[in-house]
């Protein structure tokens, strides 16, 4: 996912990559267009080379735009793929599907910003959840058995490890974030920056700081 390099609307332009999220082969290159396959482009973007030798245009990797500042890409299981995005006051998770314009799209879960907004997402068995650097926490929202959400968002891990950015799902219903203590607006203790273990309540995992 890009940001819209401090252009407003260039999410929307379709001769360009900024505010986009981009579809990569396993070397980098712009994936090719495939009418066939999900994840085609942006209607009006360009079909790339017949020669496979021949460079790819750039704008055959466009997958969904509208972004302006994405800081999160999550798997969201059989609902594909969620980003999240700073709009107005507020961190929006949306799910990204192709062609979408993500500056309107539906949101799954709204991040205010008051409350610490939202950096990267994470999605297990039991929680969808997002890291916030400036609250020190973990929003995790219960998921529900009609694929909606029950409950009261859960705080974890709040003012435990300091900034978490980065957050991956682990087994047992465990998460896996990182702190950024260490960016120059955190307060760095001595084992600083580190990989903790969160627990959701969904499963084994212990209290262990690493």
């Amino acid at each position: 996912a890009t940001g819209d390099a401090g252009v407003t609307g260039a999410g929307n332009d379709p001769n360009s990559l900024a505010g986009k999220v981009l579809r990569l082969d396993e070397f980098g290159r712009p994936a090719p267009a495939d009418e066939s396959a999900p994840g085609t482009p942006t209607p009006g973007t360009r079909a790339a080379p017949s020669d496979p030798a021949a460079p790819a245009d750039p704008l055959t990797a466009v997958y969904a735009g509208g972004l302006s500042n994405p800081t999160g890409l999550c798997a969201l299981g059989t609902d594909g793929v969620g980003v999240v995005d700073r709009i107005g006051p507020a961190d929006v998770l949306a799910t990204v599907s192709p062609g979408a314009d993500l500056s309107s799209a539906p949101a799954i879960w709204s991040f205010p910003v008051s409350d610490g907004g939202a950096v990267d997402c994470a999605r297990n068995e039991v929680v969808l959840a997002a890291t916030s650097l400036d609250a020190h926490l973990v929003t995790a929202l219960t998921l529900g058995s009609n694929g909606g959400f029950t409950g009261a968002p859960a705080q974890l891990a709040k003012n435990t490890y300091g900034r978490l950015l980065s957050l991956e799902t682990g087994t047992q219903g465990l998460l896996w974030a990182t702190t950024a203590n260490r960016d120059g607006h955190g307060d760095p203790q001595p084992r600083d920056d580190m990989v903790v273990v969160i627990p959701t309540g969904g499963g084994a995992g212990g209290d262990g700081l690493d």
